[in-house]
C-alpha cells in the first residue's frame, strides 16, 4: 500500500492546493495567537493567570477545542486584573463574552453539518475578539507609558 493511499482519488494538484489552503489558514491564526501572547506579556506577572507561552498550545489539533476556553478565560481575567492594578477606569470584561462565543462556535464547528451554520458567526466572533484583545493591550501599554512602568 502506498504511503499516501488514504488520499484516495485526489491527484497531486489537489493535495498541494489543500496543503496551501491550510498554510494560508494558519497565517492569520498565528497573528491572532501572537496578539494574545503579547497581551499576556504586557500584563505584569502578578496579574497573569497564564504564561504567554501557553497560548501557543492552541495550535495542537483537537486539544485546542477545549484549551481555547481556558485561554480566553485566563486572558480576560488577566486584562481585568491589570486594568485594576493600573487604575484604568474603563470597564472591561477583557473580551470574555465574545471570546467564549468564539470558542463555543469553534468547538461546534467540528461537528459535520453544524459547521456550515457556525462558520461565519465563528469568524465574526474571532475577529471581534482579536480586535478587542488588541485594543485592551494598547490601553495597557498606553497606561504603562503614562505611569512610567
Amino acid at each position: 500500500m502506498p504511503a499516501l493511499a488514504f488520499i484516495g482519488n485526489f491527484g497531486g494538484g489537489e493535495v498541494i492546493l489543500i496543503f496551501l489552503l491550510l498554510i494560508l489558514a494558519y497565517i492569520p491564526l498565528t497573528f491572532y495567537y501572537l496578539t494574545l501572547s503579547r497581551c499576556l506579556q504586557n500584563c505584569r506577572e502578578e496579574n497573569r493567570y497564564m504564561s504567554p507561552g501557553k497560548v501557543w498550545l492552541n495550535f495542537i489539533p483537537f486539544f485546542a477545542c477545549v484549551y481555547i476556553f481556558f485561554t480566553v478565560s485566563n486572558i480576560s481575567k488577566s486584562i481585568v486584573k491589570e486594568y485594576e492594578s493600573l487604575g484604568i477606569k474603563s470597564p472591561t470584561t477583557g473580551g470574555k463574552g465574545i471570546g467564549i462565543a468564539y470558542a463555543v462556535l469553534s468547538a461546534i464547528g467540528i461537528i459535520p453539518y453544524l459547521n456550515i451554520i457556525t462558520g461565519v458567526p465563528c469568524l465574526i466572533c474571532w475577529i471581534i475578539h482579536w480586535v478587542r484583545i488588541s485594543s485592551c493591550t494598547e490601553e495597557i501599554e498606553r497606561q504603562k507609558r503614562r505611569l512610567d512602568l
